[in-house]
């Protein structure tokens, strides 16, 4: 026996096709576990309609990892499928499914999915040919609708109810192919055939966002719990982003929403396992004021002070390939590459070197928040970081180009770091002070003795372990370009103008 297991919400006029096509069926061995979370009476008569299908109506609440669940735990039938309420069977494929899975060592099937016209309904991603399914190519060779098992291979293997429609979780999909990862990684072996077709219409929307959203959690979390790496999220995060391309070509602006909305859910889903994450809305607003600010600064080029003496004077000369002028080993790396980037770029000396300050200036601002919400709570790490964009004084320095708002970020991403170490957090500890380093070696001299109090601090937390010694060598790879520019004006092999000044000045010697 067959036992095909509907989760329906109450779509009457999809059921009846669904029931009409199980009652056209050459294979007359199944059942229909119809469960039932429409909370109204509306399917009882749709049932009765069609007297040559056995339907066993079971109520339940919405969720549609849990109508599966339940529908598994009454099943009779050696055979389980998980047909949707609005797909359709062709009249001959259940006897497929019978043949096919009487064979020995054959412990489930699957089938291409497309609508009427043979255009594909899975995302236009589901292959033509017949193959072994795997890790790689479970996501083009299978969607609920599409797959049978007997029920001896799925054994205690259930759906997380925390994927999928109605789950009450940010994960509104992955469901399926969690459930048929697992049961690959205990050796099942499933077969798809792309020649033979279930039917699904194609989803021609609404677009909405949050939907897109939810997809794309439910995507990079199954990635993130079935061990992908960080190159196969990358790459379907790309996806997303060239489906958005395509969208905007052609005007469809709900489309281009989307398919940006589950492109950065599959990042969410990957990078924190589903949950919302605590730094990604702060660091989006971080962004839009950086965006805003930029464009403010363009538009009115209203620098001045050292911005318009010292360094849009060395971002220009960097767009015209005078070195000399452009690095100073007073000023160090960073500031002189990124506002003489922008400058080659064809921004004005001053606007480019406000950009670059505004960047450090919203990059700053997430830090802080994480600081906050870790001494306090997340309603004062709101009120600190929106405090940080309206202080007229850290606006002003940052429009004035000042290298001092990557000096805070620096400062910000070691305290941070600290206090992770602090609470016992030795991992995001690590990554959030390695983080910090470049903006340490490469921004100014004071601030490349501060990265070093910055470590030291950090290796009495970590009491001197690995992470110490591995952050010691990055830090002293980082620092060496501005040894070699302050060895190339003073001959001395020290990191920064300033720090070779004071040398000179105590041990003398050295070129002028």
């Amino acid at each position: 026996m067959i036992s095909l297991i509907v989760g329906s919400l109450g779509r009457v006029g999809e059921l009846r096709r669904l029931l009409g096509s199980l009652e056209r069926q050459t294979y007359r061995d199944f059942e229909v576990v119809l469960i039932d979370q429409s909370g109204t009476e509306a399917l009882v008569s749709v049932a009765a309609d069609f007297p040559g299908v056995e339907v066993r109506r079971v109520v339940a609440q919405p969720g549609l990892s849990r109508a599966r669940n339940l529908g598994l735990s009454l099943a009779r039938g050696e055979i389980v499928g998980f047909p949707d309420d609005d797909s359709w069977y062709p009249p001959g494929l259940l006897a497929e499914v019978a043949k096919r899975l009487a064979a020995p060592g054959v412990d489930g099937v699957s089938f291409r999915v497309t609508d009427e016209a043979g255009v594909c309904s899975a995302g236009g991603w589901m292959s033509a040919g017949r193959m072994a399914m795997t890790r790689g190519n479970v996501w083009r060779t299978a969607v609920s609708c599409s797959f049978f098992l007997r029920r001896e291979a799925i054994g205690d293997v259930r759906f997380d109810e925390r994927l999928g429609a109605g789950s009450g979780t940010a994960m509104g999909s992955g469901e399926e192919t969690d459930f048929l990862l697992r049961l690959l990684g205990q050796g099942r072996r499933i077969d798809y055939d792309g020649t033979v077709t279930v039917f699904h219409p194609v989803f021609h929307g609404p677009w909405r966002a949050r939907r897109g959203w939810r997809y794309g959690v439910g995507h990079g979390w199954v990635l993130r719990r079935h061990g992908f790496g960080v190159a196969r999220c990358l790459w379907a995060v790309a996806l997303q982003g060239v489906r958005a391309a395509q969208a905007a070509v052609t005007l469809r602006w709900g489309r281009v929403a989307f398919h940006l909305a589950q492109a950065v859910g599959r990042l969410t889903g990957f990078v924190r396992g589903g949950r919302a994450p605590g730094w990604a809305w702060p660091l989006v607003w971080a962004v839009a004021a950086w965006v805003v600010a930029s464009a403010f600064a363009w538009a009115f080029n209203l620098s001045y002070g050292d911005a318009v003496n010292r360094y849009a004077l060395m971002a220009e000369a960097f767009a015209q390939g005078d070195w000399a002028f452009a690095f100073h080993p007073r000023f160090n790396l960073l500031f002189p590459l990124g506002a003489g980037t922008l400058a080659w770029l064809g921004f004005e000396g001053t606007v480019a070197c406000s950009i670059m300050g505004l960047l450090g200036w919203a990059l700053s601002a997430v830090p802080l928040f994480g600081i906050a919400q870790s001494v306090f709570n997340r309603q004062a790490a709101w009120c600190a970081f929106v405090l940080c964009f309206i202080s007229p004084i850290l606006f002003d320095a940052a429009y004035e180009g000042c290298r001092d708002t990557f000096r805070s970020l620096a400062v910000f991403l070691a305290v941070y770091a600290c206090l992770m170490c602090w609470d016992g957090r030795p991992r995001r500890a690590f990554l959030s002070f390695l983080l910090s380093l470049p903006f340490f070696a490469l921004t100014r001299g004071d601030t490349i003795l501060l990265g070093g109090v910055a470590w030291l601090l950090y290796a009495c937390f970590d009491r001197f372990r690995w992470r110490t010694w591995v952050s010691a060598a990055a830090y002293a790879v980082m620092l060496q370009p501005g040894c070699w520019l302050t060895w190339s004006w003073t001959g001395v092999w020290l990191p920064s103008g300033q720090i070779a000044g004071a040398f000179l000045r105590i041990f003398g010697g050295g070129a002028a």
